[in-house]
């Protein structure tokens, strides 16, 4: 797995100035996402569970308090860097999102305890695509699970 710091200076010589991590979580070949609450004028969003990396944070160190402290969710093993895409947030910055494939030590703790999210699923993005193709996830992202989900696959 290439480091984490290589990701985040990589991205920053291609001007990304703000960066985000999320995790890959599967529970019996399904992986788990939330539906976010819409902003101003949007619609809900599905997302993987995220957080925005603060000055002077790691991006495994990001991944690990946010899902602690947002989700009540405890890293066991980041197992791998899956991927990553690019995206202008409201504010017109550039953010890079990097996405890692984790083990969770209890998936049943799982709590959302923040205001932005309305629920969570489990979905199989290969058996269960027709419903997978018609959620509202942003473009890179589902690009990135498509990819994750073929190279699993074969």
């Amino acid at each position: 797995m290439r480091s984490a710091e290589f990701l985040r200076k990589d991205a920053e010589r291609y001007g990304i100035e703000l960066f985000s991590v999320s995790a890959i979580i599967e529970n019996k070949d399904k992986i788990l996402f939330f539906k976010k609450i819409p902003s101003d004028n949007s619609e809900e969003l599905v997302v993987l569970p995220n957080g925005r990396v603060e000055f002077g944070e790691t991006l495994i160190s990001t991944l690990k308090k946010k899902l602690k402290k947002d989700f009540n969710l405890s890293i066991l093993n980041v197992n791998s860097y899956v991927d990553c895409h690019d995206y202008v947030n409201s504010s017109g910055k550039n953010i890079r999102e990097f996405i890692f494939k984790v083990d969770i030590e209890d998936i049943d703790k799982l709590n959302i305890s923040l205001f932005d999210y309305v629920g969570y699923f489990y979905i199989n993005p290969i058996t269960e695509m027709a419903n997978f193709d018609n959620l509202s996830i942003p473009y890179g992202l589902k690009k990135v699970i498509d990819k994750y989900s073929y190279n699993k696959k074969h």
